[in-house]
Order: structure tokens, then sequence, then C-alpha cells
């Protein structure tokens, strides 16, 4: 079963039995939804998470409508998701030029974290950091979507978060990198996955947050919390402080909109905003202005 379908059937029956509901008519309740869910924010639940909630039982009740199952109208067409934007506990930050040299150069040398080397780790946050992969498309990557000779990655449709087939550029130094990791590893066949399987690839919270320690890199600032999706926030405004066109930068992405990419993902602190100001023509005060008068 692909696995959107998988949360969506998860994300339905959760609400369904912690809103006691008995069958699928039950669904029309949409203040009982919206109480259960408001309670889980209250105890910690992300508003962004709660959404997810809200939006399989919309498309739960949308499908029994649908398909005259039940359901003569659809009920929880009123139901509106929370302001995911009110929630601050998710406020990531970027990673700056020094910390990311730190972050890859400490990591290298450390030690085996939930079944991952040091160096094994300093690979996945470099590509991570320079390609803005995500943690699945990471983890389900093979040899056979990699092009050492002409620096290019390619995932799969099936991985993607968008189920579109994808084609990334490789920096040719990192495409040196990853022939040493594969002579390394014994040279596997194309079918083999980069990194380790057996690994505990859901420990990634737990092992960044332990790196960052051993960089002296605070995981928690006012700017912002550093965790693994950061990676891929500190790729996005690593190229917003290189210039490159917001239109390129979305395009690397692969988000679906430029504000996505800029309002979302891009994080530049106010520091680095004030010599954008040197750019604006001088302007005289009021004492110049008089004597020129």
């Amino acid at each position: 079963m692909d696995l959107y379908v998988r949360n969506l059937v998860r994300y339905v029956r959760e609400v369904g039995d912690a809103c006691g509901f008995k069958t699928v008519a039950d669904f029309d309740n949409a203040d009982a939804i919206k109480a259960h869910l408001a309670k889980l924010c209250d105890n910690g639940l992300g508003l962004k998470t709660a959404n997810h909630r809200i939006q399989a039982a919309r498309r739960f009740t949308l499908w029994l409508f649908k398909q005259k199952r039940v359901l003569s109208t659809h009920p929880l067409a009123d139901l509106q998701p929370f302001n995911a934007g009110e929630d601050q506990r998710r406020r990531r930050r970027a990673l700056l030029a020094d910390e990311l040299v730190r972050l890859l150069t400490e990591t290298e040398i450390g030690p085996r974290r939930s079944g991952f080397t040091g160096r094994e780790r300093a690979l996945i946050y470099r590509l991570a950091l320079e390609s803005g992969l995500r943690r699945n498309e990471l983890r389900t990557l093979r040899w056979s979507n990699i092009d050492l000779v002409a620096g290019l990655i390619t995932i799969d449709a099936r991985n993607s978060k968008h189920r579109e087939e994808d084609e990334l550029p490789l920096r040719r130094r990192t495409a040196a990198i990853l022939v040493a990791w594969r002579e390394h590893c014994g040279n596997p066949s194309s079918t083999s996955h980069v990194f380790t399987q057996a690994a505990r690839w859901c420990d990634t919270h737990l092992f960044i947050r332990r790196d960052l320690e051993a960089a002296s890199i605070p995981a928690e600032t006012p700017d912002g919390r550093i965790d693994f999706h950061s990676l891929r926030v500190s790729f996005v405004t690593a190229l917003a402080r290189g210039g490159v066109h917001p239109r390129k930068a979305m395009q690397l992405a692969r988000h679906s909109s430029i504000d996505l990419t800029m309002r979302v993902y891009t994080k530049l602190q106010t520091t680095e905003l004030a010599s954008c100001l040197d750019v604006l023509p001088d302007t005289p005060d009021a004492a110049t202005a008089a004597k020129a008068g």
C-alpha cells in the first residue's frame, strides 16, 4: 500500500477511535473531531500535524459522499484547519557557514550513533545540505540513482514527496566523496542502497542533536531550532545567501511555489539583512538639504 494511503487510513482510524465513532456515519460530527484535535494540541501535538488529521477526515467523508455510501452530504466541508503559522514549536533556523563546517568535521570523526558511523552520517548531512534531499529520499537512495560521472541524482517518483521523478545536480567534490564511499563499502551493486538500511533512520532527530552538541552548535536559539529537516532549510537559505534567483531556488528545492521557498524555507537572520540596505540611494539629512537650498 502506498505510504500516503497508509497514513490516510491510520489518521482516519485514529480520529474515529478517539472520538468514539462506531460507524462511518458518525464522521458527520465535526465538533467532536475538532475538540479531539484541540485537546491533542493542548497536550503538545503540532498544529501542522493536527491538520493532517483534519485533511484525512475530510477526504474520507468526501469519498463516502461521492460514492453515495452512508453519507448524503459532505459533513466536514466546513471543517477548517488550524493556522499552523501560529505554531512556533517547529520554527527552524538555518545553519551558518561556519556551523556547517564544524558539523561535518566533527561528525566525520565522531562515534557510531544509531547504527551509523560518523563518516556515513557526515555524508548523509552533506547530501541534505547540498541537494536538499529529505530523510526518506536519502534512506531509499540507491547507487543506480546516482550518476557519478555526469554529477546527477535521480529521485524515483515513488520516493519523492510529490510523487514525481526528480533530477538534481551533484557537486563535483561530493561526487568524488561518494566514489570513495562506494569503494569503502566494497563497490556494491547498482541496486544496493547507498546508506545502511539496518541502522535506525527513525533516530535522525536524536543523533543529529548529539552531533550538534559535539560541534558546539546550539540546537535551540532565539532564531529557531536545528533538527534534521533544518539541513534542507539550510540548503535553501544558502542558495538565497548566494544570490540564486528565487525561481531557480524553487526548482532546486522542488517546491510547488516560490512563496514556499522564500517564506518558509529561507531563514535569513536580521544581521544578514543589514547589508541589503547598502544598495539604497544616499539621502541627505535636513542640515545638508538646507545648505543646498
